[in-house]
């Protein structure tokens, strides 16, 4: 497009302030009217059009400039198509490339260009000199630092107007490119984003892994990777996979850094979604040595498990916590009630149970009930006294009951006599162990221990939380509400429709 540029010539005003004088002043002196005649002024102009081959009348840092000084003779259609360029650079050099800066335009010619997109070798990074200074600098390392000086750059640069990128490329690289490089490259960005929809889909982090490495590893692959060069995500190493895992539970699981803090917004989380019964938290640190306890409320279903239907986390179990979480469990339940509830010997437990439930009729684990009684005498010097208790707290006819117990009197010491009659034979006592008054149960009242609750626990640690160890209360939370009641939901509606649900691996090894 030609453009025309013009200059006027323009009559200087009289000192007087007189432009009409001053008008006809300059025409005289110019020539152009006689003396003393009155004419309209006249201006002369000057017009001229440059090659249209010439960016010397071109802004400077337009597109049309850049375009034709061959300063970025790189061309894409969109910022998208750039990328994919970068990437097939990537695979093609064996290197990386990092956006250090998507710097716009703030300066005098605002309205030339809008954005430069800064692309830098990995090798070179993107923040400042590392502060890092290693404790045994003579060591040898099996993998030499990454960082070092590299000229490598591309830049893109956007213009108003358009989605067109013009950019330019400085493929000088300071150091082995390809296969020697690949150990300093990271993982790209698809490769990515696939290992962290796979880990959010549950599946297992060595599929992940096998998966993103492309499934190339395998005997019947072995002439395809001898004739063909290596990718990046060949050599994606195991541990890359769980440390996306810990991005994604960052974000899911673990709401901040402070394990108080994520609490406090899991506890909003639950009270919005209406699975919080209760939230109380002291201002009085911990003792020293408390930990983090889980209580939990169980039932047994028709197979035999224990369903777990109300969690207290806690840390500590005295009494009054106790009694706190029966007192906000029945308020939140009042038209549950369970015909019976059993626990170990615990006074502090029990005596909160009467009081939030005195309907129910409180039952003693059994295999609590005999770890107590063993420790009062030495199980190899009285093995036959050891084999009558056992089979004692299981006889359910009242006349073989007495009887045995006369024989066991006979058989123990006095101070272990003494024991059972203070703290076992009175009469509510003795209803809370003894099998004689646990006949005519239903299906699912057919419970002697409080092994469901080990079991359960056994399933949460091994199973749920696949063995790692946890301190952190978010963690147990997501644990508990994400993926424990998930199972036990799918559990009870296979029983609603009479269906058996299959055994963990974790509750099998449990029960066998």
């Amino acid at each position: 497009m030609s453009q025309s540029m013009f200059r006027a010539l323009i009559p200087p005003a009289d000192p007087q302030g007189n432009i009409k004088s001053a008008k006809r002043t300059a025409c005289r002196a110019s020539g152009l009217l006689p003396s003393r005649a009155i004419r309209p002024p006249s201006f002369t102009f000057k017009s001229f059009a440059p090659s249209p081959a010439s960016t010397s009348y071109a802004k400077c840092g337009s597109y049309q400039y850049d375009l034709e000084s061959g300063k970025y003779p790189l061309t894409w259609p969109s910022l998208d198509h750039m990328k994919v360029w970068l990437r097939k650079e990537e695979d093609a050099q064996g290197v990386s490339f990092l956006l250090k800066e998507a710097e716009p335009n703030g300066g005098k010619g605002v309205h030339q260009w809008t954005t430069k997109h800064i692309y830098v070798c990995s090798r070179v990074g993107t923040g400042g000199k590392s502060k890092y200074v290693p404790n045994h600098p003579e060591r040898e390392r099996e993998i030499g630092n990454k960082r070092m000086d590299c000229s490598c750059g591309v830049v893109g640069k956007s213009y108003p107007g358009g989605a067109t990128i013009l950019g330019k490329y400085d493929n000088s690289h300071s150091h082995p490119i390809g296969a020697e490089n690949l150990i300093y490259t990271r993982i790209p960005p698809e490769v990515r984003y696939k290992i962290e929809q796979d880990l959010r889909d549950g599946i297992r982090p060595d599929i992940v892994l096998a998966r993103a490495r492309g499934n190339v590893h395998t005997e019947q692959n072995l002439p395809h990777l001898a004739s063909h060069a290596p990718r990046p995500e060949e050599f994606i190493k195991a541990k890359g996979v769980p440390r996306i895992q810990k991005k994604i539970e960052a974000g899911t699981i673990h709401l901040d850094a402070q394990d108080g803090r994520s609490t406090l917004q899991w506890v909003e989380h639950l009270e919005a979604i209406r699975a919080l019964m209760y939230f109380k938290s002291s201002s009085d640190p911990p003792p020293p040595d408390s930990e983090m306890l889980l209580f939990t409320f169980i039932v047994r279903d028709r197979y035999g498990r224990g369903m777990p239907i109300a969690w207290l986390i806690s840390s500590n179990g005295k009494g009054d916590t106790i009694d706190y979480f029966l007192k906000n469990l029945r308020a939140r339940n009042p038209d549950i009630l369970p015909s019976k509830l059993m626990s170990d010997n615990d006074s502090a437990q029990l005596g909160k149970y009467r009081f939030r439930y005195p309907e129910s009729l409180l039952l003693l684990c059994w295999w609590h009930v005999l770890h107590a009684w063993q420790k009062h005498f030495v199980i190899t010097h009285f093995a036959e006294l050891w084999d009558k208790l056992k089979g004692w707290i299981r006889i359910t006819d009242p006349d073989k009951f007495w009887t045995c117990w006369e024989e066991i009197k006979a058989l123990a010491p006095d101070s272990v006599i003494e024991y059972l009659e203070e703290y076992y034979m009175g009469e509510t006592t003795l209803k809370m162990w003894s099998a004689m008054y646990r006949k005519d149960r239903t299906i699912f009242e057919l419970c002697d221990t409080n092994m469901l609750v080990e079991a359960w626990h056994h399933i949460l640690k091994t199973h749920n939380m696949e063995g790692k160890r946890n301190r952190r209360v978010n963690q147990l939370i997501h644990t508990l509400i994400n993926v424990a009641l998930l199972n036990y939901i799918a559990n009870h509606r296979a029983q609603q429709f009479r269906i058996p649900w299959p055994r963990s691996r974790a509750s099998e090894a449990k029960s066998n």
